[in-house]
């Protein structure tokens, strides 16, 4: 499943303030991708479990539960940058909600 960022909000590089999950299936990991960043969760996480990954905490919380210790350790979520034209990939389907603020120079 993929999304792709369109508009003219997002104009440089910046990291989201959130991202929420609900997969639609229960599945054994979790990755969240755009280009050559990822954000890879290695636990077992059940259908419609809520995902937050808070880049302003640093954490990752699956039902109000800090995972971050599940999360590998190439994954880093201060330079998991976005912006227009990008595509967003997440490894199963499910539903989603990237929150950001749109930073003008």
């Amino acid at each position: 499943m993929s999304i792709l960022l369109t508009g003219d909000q997002i104009n440089y590089g910046q990291t989201p303030e959130t991202i929420i999950f609900n997969p639609s299936a229960d599945i054994g990991s979790l990755t969240v991708s755009n280009g050559d960043k990822k954000i890879e969760i290695n636990q077992g996480i059940t259908a419609n479990a809520k995902v937050l990954i808070d880049f302003n905490a640093l954490d990752v919380v699956i039902n109000e539960v800090s995972t971050l210790m599940n999360v590998t350790l190439d994954s880093n979520l201060g330079d998991f940058y976005i912006k227009d034209g990008d595509t967003i990939r997440f490894s199963t389907n499910g539903k989603y909600e990237i929150r950001y603020r749109a930073k003008k120079l």
